[in-house]
């Protein structure tokens, strides 16, 4: 089952949608939401696609996955342009295509805990310029390394000079590692986050 190409396809008055959590729901297919004004969606565990161009120039600005999510890829250009601020990458997801974010709003990154994660494609992540953070603590362990995504290339590019990456310890041992799987040479960027509720 799924949300058929270009289903909500330039929706101007589009404000919410339900999808129950037990419709089976296997893909978000291609230009389902481009284009449209959903502020925010909620993707059943089901899900194991959001396909090519899902929410490209889309109003969607958060998104949220059910816990034991079981999805495995997010499509090329699939958040291209649109507003998304904030996304947590259910651990599930494999892979994260070339130019997903390419362009979008996002501010902040993050992936869960025990992430199966293998590979960011070709700009994935280019030219977003209100970018802040992202979190690698999921995959900061030296002993784990062949947990570390390999990056495709500029996947970061042009999205500005102010990101950090959030890691475990500021080795570099790690440092070498993320190096090794293609991730930014600047070591400056690799920080350990902060904990707010520190004084």
């Amino acid at each position: 089952k799924q949300i058929g190409a270009k289903a909500f396809y330039g929706c101007s008055s589009l404000t919410s949608i339900y999808i129950p959590t037990n419709a089976g729901l296997v893909s978000i297919g291609y230009e389902a939401f481009a284009m449209c004004t959903l502020p925010s969606i909620y993707i059943p565990k089901s899900v194991t696609l959001i396909d090519y161009h899902a929410f490209r120039a889309s109003s969607l600005e958060s998104i949220e996955f059910s816990e034991n999510s079981r999805l495995k890829t997010i499509g090329r250009e699939s958040f291209k342009e649109s507003k998304i601020v904030s996304i947590t990458i259910p651990k599930s997801v494999q892979t994260i295509e070339a130019n997903a974010f390419d362009a979008s709003r996002l501010q902040s990154i993050a992936f869960e805990a025990d992430s199966q994660l293998q590979t960011i494609g070709n700009e994935a992540i280019h030219f977003c310029m209100d970018l802040e953070s992202i979190d690698l603590t999921s995959f900061g362990h030296p002993e784990t390394a062949d947990k570390i995504p390999e990056l495709g290339t500029d996947v970061f590019k042009d999205s500005g000079s102010g990101y950090k990456f959030y890691v475990v310890d500021e080795s570099d041992e790690l440092f070498n590692l993320f190096k090794s799987k293609g991730w930014p040479d600047d070591k400056s960027k690799y920080v350990i986050k902060e904990d707010p509720t520190n004084e």
